[in-house]
């Protein structure tokens, strides 16, 4: 998973501007939708401290068309 690994690059440098531009890459891509890349953006936000952010993706999860959901690491 590139995105993924971008994503964490992204949260490991501090630089979570980036990493949300990442995901917005991804989710316009018309990539499949996985679970595993928006947890990772979930750590990334709270890895920068941003707590807000990381309580929107959640909600960017129940927006995607589809069955995407949270899963048990999402919740953790």
């Amino acid at each position: 998973m590139t995105y993924t690994a971008l994503i964490y690059a992204c949260g490991t440098a501090g630089d979570l501007a980036l990493g949300l531009w990442v995901l917005d890459q991804f989710e316009a891509s018309g990539a499949e939708k996985h679970i595993s890349v928006y947890n990772c953006v979930i750590k990334a936000c709270v890895r920068c401290g941003d707590l807000g952010e990381a309580s929107a993706v959640l909600e960017r999860i129940t927006d995607v068309p589809g069955d995407l959901q949270p899963n048990v690491v999402t919740l953790s």
